[in-house]
């Protein structure tokens, strides 16, 4: 759909990233963890910086599903069912899962450069992706199912494979309530959504999306 990227940049107050944070501060935080030593050992000590980074952001409220007002100059929001409608009739992203998570993943070969050029193509595209089930929670305040992937499954050396999605989903019937209420921990399933960012090269934020389907 033409111009869909623009439409979904920000827009239905979905900016999940780290409320209060600028994205150049973002950037010079992620920065900083690339620079960290090349050894195994440093390696290590880079993934448990971040898992304890992304604990302390989650447990102060810095990352959350609260949303908030979308940036200045950005288009007129969507109403929710427009949105959908547009994420429905949208072409998905080619780009996988698999190719995100490895260039993302924390002591990986991928460079700053390419990473960027990942961001760039991924972020504000539809994106229709089979997933395993990690965790399923309904928010009652804003009546849509808050999603977990499990780590997605990569062949790489890197000593810990942290990078998972977080997916806003709408519910579009009881077809869908059934579905997200009974899957469990471990259940492939298919979503498709709009990737709203790269939170600590560790989580895709995807929102507003629905559910597809069970996969096999």
């Amino acid at each position: 759909m033409p111009g869909i990227r623009g439409l979904f940049r920000g827009v239905w107050g979905l900016g999940r990233a780290p409320s209060g944070k600028s994205k150049k501060s973002e950037q010079g935080r992620t920065g900083t963890m690339n620079g960290v030593g090349r050894t195994a050992a440093s390696r290590a000590i880079q993934v448990i910086g971040a898992l304890c980074l992304v604990v302390l952001l989650v447990g102060c409220g810095e990352i959350d599903g609260s949303g908030g007002p979308p940036a200045a100059g950005a288009p007129e929001q969507m109403s929710i069912e427009e949105a959908i409608a547009a994420i429905k009739a949208a072409t998905p992203n080619p780009i996988t899962p698999q190719q995100v998570a490895e260039t993302f993943v924390l002591g990986g070969t991928a460079t700053d450069v390419q990473r960027a050029m990942m961001e760039k193509a991924l972020v504000g595209s539809v994106v229709e992706w089979d997933l395993v089930v990690y965790d399923v929670k309904f928010d009652k305040e804003r009546s849509e199912y808050e999603f977990m992937s499990q780590p997605i499954e990569i062949n790489s050396t890197a000593p810990v494979q942290m990078v998972h999605v977080m997916a806003y989903l709408q519910s579009q019937g009881p077809e869908d309530d059934v579905l997200l209420q009974r899957v469990k921990t471990g259940d492939p399933i298919r979503i498709r959504g709009v990737v709203q960012g790269i939170v600590l090269r560790t989580m895709v934020q995807i929102g507003p999306g629905v559910v597809v389907g069970a996969t096999t």
